[in-house]
């Protein structure tokens, strides 16, 4: 139960650091929060497939996700410079 009280607080802190400290819209830290939010979990999920595959396995099937992490950051790059300006 704690580990949720801890998460939530820091999320909360989160957003309030966007809001006063960067000052970015609701929809751009709802996003953030999201993302933020998924990774949180998903880590979890992940660990789950990580431990079912054999040491050379899972080198491969990090270093596919890490190319697609790139990829993604890429994309969202390309995104936000677009409606920067």
């Amino acid at each position: 139960m704690w580990e949720r009280v801890g998460f939530y607080t820091l999320m909360a802190i989160l957003v309030l650091y966007m809001d006063n400290v960067l000052k970015w819209s609701d929809s751009r830290k709802g996003d953030w929060y999201a993302a933020i939010a998924f990774g949180s979990y998903g880590s979890g999920l992940l660990g789950k497939f990580y431990s079912r595959f054999p040491p050379h396995q899972y080198f491969l099937l990090l270093a596919g996700l890490l190319a697609l992490a790139a990829v993604m950051v890429g994309f969202f790059i390309k995104k936000l410079e677009r409606y920067a300006g």
